[in-house]
């Protein structure tokens, strides 16, 4: 069995992935927040109104975050050990590269359906909409080094080193126009199953260049 990961994105974002060990309200924070930020904005929600959406007051906010930012950190931290996660398990699970990067894409569509709020707010920050620069930041960080990560898992299924960030690249386009999709498109027919196995069919077929095994 391969690894599940060459090595953790920790140390170069360690920010965003610090929160393991929720309790129940401080995940309905984040949810209720996740949706203010989404529906109006970053800038426009005040602690007042997260701590009136949960039922508490802000010192237990202030317990779990320091502030709104360290609120919006978590957002993202959270979103983001998900997907780590399920990368995790693309990979332990199945041995062949179509059948991980499926499995991984098929994952992310699912998060991002139940997690719209999520992902729209994280998107929001992604393209710069927010005041919150120094997230922003370290988020374009993060992203350069899960290319290097994808890069590394994908040269362990065969793929030629020399490919292999071309490879990681085009798929991570390909998904993200999918997760796009689930906000701006969210009656589009089809399963995720069935858009990851295109996603992935596009890939082997259209940039490798080498046909998917089918079972």
């Amino acid at each position: 069995m391969h690894e599940a990961g060459p090595r953790s994105s920790e140390s170069s974002s360690s920010r965003l992935t610090t929160v393991r060990g929720q309790s129940a309200t401080s995940r309905n924070m984040l949810e209720r927040a996740a949706e203010l930020f989404a529906k109006r904005g970053y800038d426009a929600v005040s602690v007042r109104e997260i701590v009136d959406a949960v039922g508490v007051s802000k010192p237990v906010l202030y317990y779990h975050w320091k502030n709104k930012e360290g609120v919006a950190r978590a957002i993202i931290a959270d979103f983001f050990e998900q997907a780590l996660a399920l990368r995790a398990q693309a990979f332990a699970e199945n041995e062949d590269l179509a059948g991980a990067l499926t499995h991984y894409a098929r994952g992310m569509l699912e998060l991002a359906q139940n997690r719209r709020a999520t992902l729209e707010f994280g998107l929001s920050v992604r393209f710069g909409r927010t005041s919150l620069r120094v997230i922003f930041d370290e988020m374009r960080e993060h992203d350069r080094c899960m290319v290097e990560q994808w890069g590394e898992l994908i040269s362990q299924r065969g793929v030629a080193k020399s490919e292999c960030e071309r490879v990681a690249r085009t798929f991570w386009s390909l998904l993200f126009s999918e997760l796009l999709a689930v906000l701006d498109c969210p009656e589009r027919s089809g399963s995720p199953q069935a858009r990851a196995a295109d996603v992935v069919n596009i890939l082997f077929h259209g940039v490798m260049d080498k046909p998917r095994k089918t079972k």
